[in-house]
């Protein structure tokens, strides 16, 4: 779901699973053979072999071309043209080096994420198995099981103050509207963030939006997780209509997309059992409610 202002109490749903799984289609696979071919019979003078190019000295090969097609799904362009789009991100990389902008402490960690983003979708390819369609039981039960999402859905506008206390909020005892809370946030020079936006209950877990269904207009809630606090004043409420038809389809995109992250998110279970991590002191995530599952 989309970050809002609300965030973190609100947490956005995850993104779409687009691609995982998915396997190269043969007729691509074929394309990027085809290309490979046109790239080795090119013979242009200057560079030769597999050196298609350099680029103020640095090489770009072909298999950097093949690489190119095989990432950007182009595999029907000419190489001539594949090659212009390798020299394009040379050319802004390299200027972006002799502008320094590389030289920060976190870039070699943010390489390193990169690294691992990639093998991690790898793996996730190999761990995700096709999803069919669920039965329209199986439907009607999740759309009964998620009213908020679903038949009750509705969007709501709010006013909102977002602020960090360790207090248990004891210093916002007695205060009942937003214009209270931000004098007293004032007062003891708490810094905050102010909004006013639509909510959309589709997008909250079912507990937050049954209470923000729930709240009476204009009056003032807390909602807290951890430190982090969310003072929220209804303002409207509409409901959200949506065809029969058009909603169980929708039931049944979120279902399929949950099947897949279930499945991602047993495999890394699996693989955080076998695994030794050793946390800092502090950093170790809390223990698991009663009942729950060891590697949640």
């Amino acid at each position: 779901m989309r970050r809002s202002s609300v965030s973190p109490l609100i947490p956005s749903q995850s993104e779409s699973t687009r691609g995982i799984g998915q396997r190269r289609p043969l007729g691509a696979t074929v394309q990027v053979c085809a290309l490979m071919l046109a790239i080795a019979g090119c013979k242009p003078g200057g560079p030769s072999g597999q050196v298609v190019a350099t680029v103020n000295g640095k090489e770009i090969t072909s298999q950097d071309l093949v690489a190119e097609a095989r990432a950007t799904g182009n595999t029907r362009g000419s190489a001539q043209a594949l090659l212009q789009e390798v020299i394009a991100r040379n050319l802004l990389a390299q200027s972006a080096h002799d502008q320094k902008l590389d030289a920060y402490p976190g870039y070699p960690s943010d390489l390193v994420r990169i690294q691992q983003t990639f093998l991690a979708e790898k793996a996730v390819g190999k761990i995700v198995k096709p999803v069919g369609p669920p039965a329209p039981a199986a439907v009607a039960a999740f759309e009964a099981a998620h009213p908020y999402q679903f038949a009750q859905r509705a969007k709501v506008q709010v006013n909102e103050v977002r602020f960090e206390t360790a207090d248990n909020l004891k210093s916002m005892e007695g205060v009942d509207d937003l214009p209270g809370v931000v004098s007293k946030l004032k007062a003891l020079n708490t810094p905050f963030e102010q909004h006013t936006q639509t909510l959309d209950t589709a997008q909250m877990p079912d507990p937050l939006a049954a209470r923000i269904v729930a709240a009476p207009l204009g009056q003032l809630q807390f909602f807290r997780e951890g430190n982090v606090v969310l003072g929220i004043v209804v303002v409207a409420r509409d409901p959200v209509v949506v065809p029969p038809e058009q909603e169980s389809a929708m039931a049944g995109q979120v279902m399929a997309k949950l099947a897949v992250q279930n499945q991602i998110t047993a495999a890394v279970g699996r693989l955080r059992a076998n695994a030794h991590i050793v946390y800092q002191k502090g950093y170790a995530p809390p223990p698991a409610p009663a009942g729950a599952a060891a590697h949640s």
